[in-house]
């Protein structure tokens, strides 16, 4: 597949699909067909991201964007100790439940709708994993374009983030990740970036300590 082809691939394909077990590692999750979907013929980014985020033991995770929760829900079978799963839609965290709760995670795990960081004051984390939509295009819904999201989320993640704690933020090749390295660096994170190919696309992984 070109990189040009991939993004009208993706919408055909999402809009298409219907609801589905997936598999991610020893974990089997229901999708629902209106929550994302980390099913890795369509995307890299759950993977990406996933990878990046280890080692999870001990670790207090967010999971932001959280989907059907595949991403905070490997972190606890690879030993963290709790995750917060966050997500805009309440039909992405009513599937996450229902997945904790088959998975047998419910207590290790907490829920919030919400928009980014509202209702968690006060909480701060090892690790946070921000699978966030990468261009608006793919999501036509989505209230404002994905470079001021992101700029909003790292305008707020310091602040829940423990002293050595990472953040996990994902862009494409087909999206902007020259807008988004601009923005880590004007909220004074200290970062590195990886990249990888896949489905004809260049993913960028940005791993971001506090400064």
């Amino acid at each position: 597949m070109k990189e040009n082809e991939y993004l009208d691939f993706w919408i055909k394909e999402n809009n298409t699909r219907d609801d589905k077990f997936i598999e991610f590692g020893e974990l089997k999750l229901f999708v629902p067909k209106n929550v994302f979907s980390f099913d890795e013929t369509l995307t890299h980014s759950t993977r990406f991201a996933f990878e990046l985020g280890k080692p999870y033991e001990n670790k207090d995770v967010l999971d932001m964007g959280c989907g059907s929760g595949v991403i905070g829900l490997s972190a606890l079978s690879m030993g963290a100790r709790h995750t917060t799963f966050i997500d805009n839609y309440s039909s992405a965290i009513e599937a996450t439940r229902e997945n904790v709760n088959r998975n047998n995670f419910s207590g290790q795990s907490s829920f919030n709708v919400s928009s980014l960081f509202e209702n968690m004051e006060g909480k701060t984390f090892d690790t946070i994993i921000a699978n966030l939509p990468i261009v608006k295009k793919a999501w036509p819904n989505l209230r404002k374009n994905t470079n001021d999201l992101h700029d909003e989320f790292l305008s707020q993640a310091k602040q829940f983030l423990k002293p050595q704690g990472r953040i996990i933020i994902l862009s494409a090749s087909f999206a902007d990740p020259d807008a988004l390295r601009t923005s880590i660096i004007d909220h004074d994170y200290t970062f590195s970036e990886v990249k990888e190919a896949k489905l004809g696309v260049i993913w960028h992984g940005f791993q971001l300590t506090l400064a």
